[in-house]
């Protein structure tokens, strides 16, 4: 027989200052013209590339519009009601959904990349490592 492993509980507040500190990085990202880090360093839209412009497009009215930006940009709500309760759930179905949206994020990215969603950008050249490599190389 295993011994039972203890569980471990949020610090009370510690989701609230990982929400915070998400929203100023986030912030801070927007406002300096960086957007997504991911692409800004390889020059390759992320999985979740769109998210932020598919919200927009909803606050605005244009469902069709957000959804064709980001076709799961309408499961971020599930997922930040999931972080948020999910050590009040048992272990094997946390670990089933953070595994389940995972493998659902990376399908729809592959389709996007295969469609040549256009709104999945990939263009190595414009990224910032392969920029520094190039200015260095030719110092």
């Amino acid at each position: 027989m295993m011994p039972e492993r203890k569980k471990t509980e949020r610090i009370p507040g510690r989701t609230f200052l990982f929400l915070l500190s998400a929203a100023c990085v986030y912030w801070i990202l927007t406002v300096s013209g960086i957007g997504c880090p991911i692409r800004f360093l390889t020059g390759i839209s992320c999985a979740g590339c769109g998210m932020t412009r598919a919200w927009l497009l909803l606050l605005r009215g244009d469902i069709a519009a957000a959804a064709a930006m980001h076709p799961l940009f309408l499961t971020v709500p599930a997922i930040l009601v999931f972080f948020l309760f999910e050590e009040r759930l048992p272990r094997r179905v946390v670990k089933r959904f953070w595994i389940s949206a995972a493998v659902l994020y990376a399908v729809v990215y592959l389709i996007r990349i295969l469609l040549q969603d256009p709104n999945v950008i990939i263009d190595i050249r414009s990224g910032f490592l392969f920029r520094a490599a190039d200015a260095l190389m030719h110092k």
